[in-house]
């Protein structure tokens, strides 16, 4: 199932010359349906261009920005449940017959959209058999070849450059969540003490996690400490967020400490202890190799008895042979 919402095309900006070019997608969103793992299904979207003549374009798969997941964000005209969402990379279960295709400069007129467009771009989508459970979501980018002239090498500097995005769902049960499952510590230098928050993926499909903050509490003081952008994680895997704790005037001891996540559908928070541990100088490098201690070196009177030793074992074993 398709559903075309809109032509993004930025043809509002004034080309101020005849190499201007700004290429845009219809539609914006394409939506699929459900999707059974180990199925295929086709689809296609259009290349709407803007330029004084043809050129050359690669098409780029990716996966949906993480804002594609937020949940207050605008979805008028199409299917997508963020709360049942997976985030795994569906990049690659798209192909093309041709990943490299030509953009002609005229247009033709599409009845079911009512727009004119460029170029027809068909694609296939394959969901493997161990595909997660939930909505997904991944984009093509059209980007044109640039040369040092230009685009194609007919001078063309780009203007506009707009994503289509394809949104699908694989049918069963998809949740999402988090936790934090530990604290560690470390300290780095004079100055700092590294602060690592362990965090566990415990629903059942891939979600972007990111920490929000960690607090220290010092007694007549809360110390915040900065958070760590998105990360992705799979199910029941576990990454490490380090943040910084600025130590050069606090003293050795134990401190309670509060960590917070979010994992764009859900937070949470827990409370752990962490050790301001003393610093301790490493140690100097001079270069030099260390003489062996007394009583360690190597017998040199051994050599001579290993030489005569041998020359007597190869005369018993030549007269032997002989």
């Amino acid at each position: 199932m398709k559903k075309f919402l809109a032509v993004i095309l930025i043809l509002a900006v004034p080309l101020h010359t005849a190499s201007a070019l700004n290429v845009g997608v219809a539609p914006l969103i394409t939506e699929l349906g459900d999707i059974q793992p180990g199925t295929q299904i086709s689809g296609s979207f259009y290349v709407v261009a803007d330029g004084s003549s043809g050129f050359v374009a690669d098409l780029i798969t990716m996966p949906a920005p993480v804002d594609f997941y937020f949940p207050e964000r605008n979805r008028q005209g199409y299917v997508f449940e963020p709360l049942t969402s997976s985030e795994e990379d569906v990049s690659e279960w798209i192909t093309f017959l041709d990943n490299s295709v030509t953009i002609p400069k005229d247009k033709y007129f599409v009845p079911e959209i009512n727009y004119w467009v460029n170029k027809k771009i068909d694609f296939v989508l394959t969901v493997p058999e161990d595909a997660e459970s939930g909505y997904h979501a991944g984009q093509v980018l059209p980007q044109p070849r640039v040369t040092a002239t230009g685009t194609g090498g007919v001078g063309v500097g780009i203007i506009t450059l707009v994503k289509t995005t394809f949104v699908f769902n694989v049918p069963g049960e998809a949740t999402r969540d988090a936790e934090i499952v530990g604290f560690d510590y470390r300290r780095i230098d004079e100055r700092y003490e590294e602060i690592m928050v362990l965090v566990k993926n415990t629903g059942s499909v891939t979600e972007s996690v990111k920490l929000l903050g960690v607090e220290i509490d010092e007694g007549s003081t809360i110390t915040q400490l900065q958070g760590v952008g998105y990360k992705n994680i799979r199910p029941n895997q576990i990454i490490e967020f380090k943040t910084r704790y600025d130590v050069s005037d606090k003293e050795s001891g134990s401190y309670k400490t509060t960590a917070r996540i979010s994992w764009i559908t859900g937070e949470k928070e827990k409370d752990g202890i962490i050790e301001v541990l003393d610093y301790r100088e490493p140690a100097a490098i001079t270069g030099k190799v260390a003489a062996p201690p007394p009583g360690t070196e190597f017998p040199l009177w051994v050599v001579p008895m290993l030489i005569i030793f041998s020359a007597i074992v190869l005369y018993w074993w030549h007269n032997g042979k002989y």
